[in-house]
């Protein structure tokens, strides 16, 4: 009965408060109210709001792979450097004048903040102002202004255009957005490269987002017929030509090995096209010229490796003429018309160079080796 008692005491009291707040709830909304509107009233008129805008930047030494502790302890170290840089007077005047800010330098030193998390090379800008699009175009602009003085001082060029997007033209301070698509092409083993620095590892970073290899025309045998028909239309359309190449010599074609890749067979095409005199051009045409020795092999070559220039001119002289002729099947009037000669020049330069001239009636010379006529 005591426990009853005690509840019944308490569920007295609650309804008499209860009954109290009732009966001053106006007066205690009025005061809600009156409160709010007065800490309105401080916050929009008397207190200015403040809005942070941030970037950031990778500190990169000119030479930097990111797989080495030495250029990690270097960049570690470059944090403090470029922190002083980026809100040293050189920098801060020239981003209040390209703003045309109502503050000096001092004044917007204030609003900057620059840190740097340990055991990283990145550097967090942040910009503090009463206004958030001007908040934004001071870090902005701050940015571009520090990563260039910085550049400048330190010789480091970070390829901004790559991430960003941002060129600035000659003679102009101002930097300008546009939508590019870097398509990059080599024949090296970059990454490879970049393991042997030899090539630098922030751009290759940078550029290797997506990689496509394509195999040199020798391992593709089955696109030389399609690429060279292709050429021969293109270049019957550019010389007002009607030639056509024969199926022998796209098995010629297919047979060689192609150093010089789809180039190569874009010019042995143009090459056969011009010189030759037929609407359809056989395999003779074809004259496989051997790759030229990589710079750093000819000159370790010797003098007797390296013929002079008229040897050298002889030799392909011959080749020529007998690859000619061999293509005509012996038949001397047919090669000179094909290579645009006299017979009797044809002839001479046989002789000349020890060549022995078939002889049939077909070679326009009688066997008394005076030509008819």
């Amino acid at each position: 009965m005591e426990k009853k008692y005690e509840n019944e005491e308490m569920e007295i009291d609650l309804l008499e408060l209860f009954y109290v707040l009732r009966s001053k709830i106006l007066a205690i909304l009025m005061c809600g109210i009156i409160f709010g509107g007065l800490a309105f009233g401080y916050a929009k008129y008397l207190v200015t709001p403040q809005y942070t805008s941030s970037s950031m930047m990778l500190v990169l030494t000119k030479e930097t792979t990111l797989s080495s502790l030495a250029d990690l302890q270097i960049g570690s170290q470059l944090t403090k450097d470029y922190s002083l840089l980026i809100t040293s007077r050189p920098v801060l005047t020239e981003v209040v004048d390209n703003l045309d800010l109502n503050m000096d330098y001092k004044a917007l030193k204030n609003c900057i903040t620059v840190t740097n998390q340990d055991d990283t090379r990145i550097l967090q800008i942040a910009v503090q102002y009463p206004d958030a699009k001007k908040a934004k175009d001071i870090v902005d602009e701050l940015s571009n202004v520090a990563s260039e003085y910085i550049g400048e001082q330190m010789e480091v060029a970070p390829p901004k255009i790559i991430e960003t997007g941002e060129v600035k033209r000659l003679g102009s301070n101002r930097i300008q957005k546009c939508d590019v698509r870097i398509i990059a092409a080599t024949n090296r083993n970059l990454r490879e490269m970049v393991e042997e620095r030899a090539f630098r590892a922030d751009l290759y970073y940078r550029l290797n987002v997506l990689t496509i290899h394509v195999p040199p025309l020798r391992e593709r045998v089955a696109d030389i017929e399609p690429l060279a028909r292709h050429f021969v239309q293109l270049f019957n359309k550019k010389y007002g030509f009607a030639k056509h190449f024969s199926p022998a010599l796209i098995r010629a074609l297919e047979r060689w090995s192609w150093p010089g890749n789809v180039r190569e067979l874009r010019n042995t095409v143009e090459r056969m096209m011009v010189e030759s005199r037929d609407s359809i051009i056989d395999a003779g045409a074809f004259r496989e010229v051997p790759p030229a020795p990589a710079a750093q092999d000819a000159g370790e070559r010797s003098g007797p490796d390296l013929l002079p220039y008229q040897q050298a001119m002889e030799a392909y002289e011959r080749e020529y003429l007998s690859a000619v002729v061999s293509s005509c099947g012996g038949d001397l009037r047919r090669a000179a018309g094909k290579m645009g000669l006299h017979l009797s020049t044809l002839y001479r330069k046989l002789e000349k160079l020890g060549l022995k001239p078939p002889r049939s009636a077909g070679n326009g010379r009688a066997a008394d080796g005076e030509p008819t006529g």
